[in-house]
C-alpha cells in the first residue's frame, strides 16, 4: 500500500476517502440540528399556547328572536310558537389596532407573542322583515341585542352612543348588550386581544375596513385578501383593507334557547408576525455545501503541496478537515444565542484563523499559507452571500462553481501531472 502515500493517485484516493469519512460527523452533526429544533418547537408551542395562539378578531353581530319555524320560507298557516334567532352582520365594519410585539424567553429561546388593541365601529340596518322571509309580527323587537363571542370582551360596548355592559347570554358562544330599535344602529367598542404568531378577521358579506400597524418590521399578510395599502419599514409595519361586497341580508343561523355555535365558516385574512432567520433552518442550509466546500479546501491544500512539492502528512489533512467540520457546529451552537449573521462572521473568522496559522507551519512560507487562508475566506464569504440571496442561490451557486473550475484549470494549465506522479 506504499503507492498510497507515494504516488498522485494514491493520495488523491487518500483524501477522497477521508472527505467521504469527514460527513459521519456530518451527519451527527444534522442530527443535533433535528434535535434542537424540536426544543425550540416544543418551548415556542408552550409559550404561544399561554399566550392564546394563533386568535381570530370577529366584529359584532345583531342577534334578532323571532318566533315561528323558518325553513326557507314563512308559512302563515304553521303555528309561531318555537323562538329561533336570526344573526345578522353589520352593514359596515371598521377596525383600527396597534399590536406590540412582545419577546418573551423560555430557556435559551426566543418567542414572539403580541398584545393587540382594536378599535370597532359598526353600523347595523334595522332588520327588514321581508328580507329574512319573516313577517314583522314574528320578530320580538323589544328582545332584540347587540352580541360579541364570548372569548375576548370589552369592559363596555357603546351601543347607539350609550355605554352598555355586556351580560351573558342564553343563546351560546355570546355576550350580549340590549339594542334599541332604530333605523340605524350604531356600535363600537374597544378590544384587547392577547395572542401569538398571527392575528386574523374574518371575511364579512358587507363594507369593512381594518387599519393595523406595528413596531414589528417583518409582517407577513396571509389570508383570503392583501391589505390595499401596505407600508414596512425598519421600525415597523402599517397596512389597510377595505373590501365591499354587497349582499341581502339572509338567517345565518338559527336555533333554540341554547348553544347555536360560531357564526358559519368564514374565510380570514390577516397578518402573521415573523421572526426573519431561522438559525436552524440556516444552519441545515450551509451544510448542504459542505461537501463541496470541504473537497475544495483540502483540494486547495493539495494543490499547495503540488506545487512548493512540499510534503503534508495525512494527519495533518485530518486537523484541518476537522477544523472544518468544527465550523458548522460552531455556527449552531453560537446562533442559539446571538443572530445568525454574528455567529456565522465568529465561526468563519475562528476557523480561517485556525487554518491560516496551521498552513503556514505547515508550508513554513507566508505566501503558501496566504493563499490557502485567502481562498478559505472567499469560500465562506461566498457561502454566506448563497444564504442571504435564497432567491439567487442556485444561479449564483452554478456561476461560482463555473470560475472556481475555471481557476483550477487555468492555475494549472502547465503542470506535467505525470512528472509529479513520478509516472513515465
Amino acid at each position: 500500500m506504499e503507492w498510497l502515500h507515494n504516488t498522485m493517485l494514491g493520495r488523491v484516493v487518500l483524501l477522497t476517502l477521508f472527505v467521504l469519512t469527514l460527513q459521519l460527523p456530518i451527519h451527527k452533526i444534522h442530527g443535533l440540528i433535528g434535535e434542537r429544533e424540536a426544543n425550540r418547537i416544543e418551548a415556542v408551542a408552550e409559550v404561544e399556547a399561554s399566550a392564546g395562539g394563533m386568535r381570530v378578531a370577529m366584529g359584532p353581530v345583531l342577534l334578532v328572536p323571532y318566533l315561528g319555524s323558518h325553513s326557507g320560507f314563512f308559512d302563515p298557516s304553521r303555528p309561531a310558537t318555537k323562538r329561533n334567532y336570526a344573526v345578522l352582520r353589520p352593514r359596515s365594519l371598521a377596525v383600527r389596532g396597534t399590536i406590540s410585539p412582545i419577546v418573551r424567553t423560555r430557556g435559551i429561546f426566543d418567542v414572539l407573542v403580541y398584545r393587540a388593541s382594536l378599535h370597532f365601529d359598526a353600523e347595523f340596518a334595522r332588520p327588514d322583515p321581508a328580507d329574512l322571509g319573516l313577517v314583522g309580527a314574528q320578530i320580538l323587537w323589544e328582545e332584540m341585542v347587540v352580541a360579541l363571542g364570548s372569548g375576548d370582551v370589552p369592559e363596555f360596548i357603546e351601543v347607539a352612543g350609550a355605554k352598555r355592559d355586556l351580560e351573558l347570554s342564553q343563546v351560546e358562544p355570546y355576550v350580549v348588550a340590549p339594542a334599541p330599535v332604530t333605523e340605524s344602529l350604531s356600535v363600537a367598542y374597544d378590544l384587547e386581544i392577547s395572542g401569538s404568531y398571527q392575528l386574523l378577521f374574518c371575511e364579512l358579506d358587507n363594507v369593512t375596513s381594518i387599519a393595523l400597524d406595528s413596531e414589528w418590521p417583518h409582517p407577513k399578510f396571509v389570508g383570503v385578501h392583501l391589505p390595499e395599502t401596505r407600508e414596512v419599514r425598519a421600525d415597523g409595519f402599517n397596512a389597510e383593507w377595505r373590501l365591499a361586497r354587497r349582499s341581502r341580508p339572509r338567517l345565518e343561523a338559527m336555533a333554540g334557547s341554547r348553544s347555536m355555535g360560531p357564526i358559519g365558516e368564514q374565510a380570514a385574512f390577516g397578518v402573521e408576525l415573523i421572526q426573519p432567520v431561522d438559525a436552524y433552518r440556516m444552519t441545515r442550509r450551509a451544510m448542504k455545501y459542505e461537501f463541496l466546500f470541504t473537497a475544495l479546501t483540502l483540494g486547495v491544500f493539495f494543490l499547495v503541496e503540488v506545487f512548493s512539492r512540499a510534503r503534508v502528512h495525512m494527519m495533518q489533512y485530518v486537523l484541518v478537515g476537522s477544523a472544518l467540520v468544527l465550523f458548522y457546529l460552531l455556527i449552531l451552537s453560537l446562533s442559539e444565542h446571538i443572530s445568525f449573521t454574528a455567529a456565522y462572521s465568529l465561526a468563519s473568522l475562528g476557523v480561517v484563523s485556525l487554518v491560516w496559522g496551521y498552513a503556514r507551519a505547515v508550508f513554513d512560507e507566508a505566501s503558501r499559507s496566504a493563499i490557502v487562508g485567502s481562498v478559505l475566506s472567499l469560500l465562506y464569504g461566498f457561502l454566506f452571500v448563497l444564504l442571504a440571496a435564497q432567491d439567487y442561490s442556485l444561479l449564483m451557486g452554478s456561476l461560482g462553481l463555473f470560475l472556481m473550475l475555471a481557476s483550477v484549470m487555468f492555475f494549472t494549465r502547465h503542470v506535467d501531472w505525470f512528472a509529479l506522479g513520478g509516472e513515465s
